[in-house]
């Protein structure tokens, strides 16, 4: 039995369902919560989730870094830009290791960067997703994300791990189909996994962590 209160709970969110979906067994137990990012189904890892009075430390995090281990599959696009969607483009072009070292670099820093219209951002009232499963097209605005670092770990074609290090609002989908296309080829993610998430990382699992406790998170 979970007993707690105020503060926040590190969830290990699994896959094949929403960050909402993961948060419902806490959200049955008490009247408010609130997630930290949300993460797309497919994708797992540390989704801190916020109880009580932890909702309104929420905009007091001091760490808004973000990192993840993704596997980038080349040769194929789908619509979701992850294994979940439809194919919708291939290519026969087989980028080398020394591709990928000249097209990372241009992916660092700020950057321009499109939102997935498979994705949970509000559009007049609904989500992005709502609207793409209906077959209606939204414009929606571009926007400006912060990438740290990406470390390739391993490539072996058609699969790139790689781990990003990136600040809020920023759609690894959408970083992995335009580092695919920087390199005339395309590509989805096969699997997404979060590692870090505003200061809590996978050591913090499992935890829940009081507001009294929750200090060093948190800006002055």
């Amino acid at each position: 039995m979970i007993m707690m209160m105020d503060g926040f709970f590190i969830l290990d969110k699994p896959e094949g369902i929403s960050s909402r979906q993961s948060s419902q067994f806490l959200k049955n137990k008490y009247t408010k919560i609130g997630h930290v990012g949300t993460l797309d189904p497919f994708a797992t890892g540390v989704l801190p989730i916020a109880i009580g009075a932890g909702c309104k430390c929420i905009h007091r995090l001091k760490d808004v870094k973000k990192i993840y281990d993704m596997t980038l599959r080349f040769g194929e696009e789908t619509d979701t830009g992850d294994l979940d969607g439809m194919v919708i483009n291939h290519s026969d072009h087989i980028p080398s290791y020394e591709d990928i070292e000249r097209a990372i670099p241009l992916f660092l820093g700020n950057i321009i960067q499109e939102t997935p219209k498979f994705s949970a951002i509000k559009i007049q009232g609904k989500r992005s997703y709502e609207w793409a499963r209906q077959g209606v097209s939204k414009i929606i605005p571009k926007r400006v994300v912060t990438i740290i670092n990406i470390v390739v770990q391993a490539y072996e074609y058609p699969y790139l791990k790689a781990r990003v290090t990136c600040e809020q609002g920023t759609y690894i989908r959408t970083l992995a189909m335009d580092i695919a296309k920087s390199m005339n080829s395309v590509g989805h993610l096969t699997s997404l996994r979060r590692v870090y998430s505003c200061g809590f990382g996978e050591n913090h699992l499992g935890q829940f962590i009081s507001c009294g406790d929750l200090e060093p998170f948190l800006k002055k």
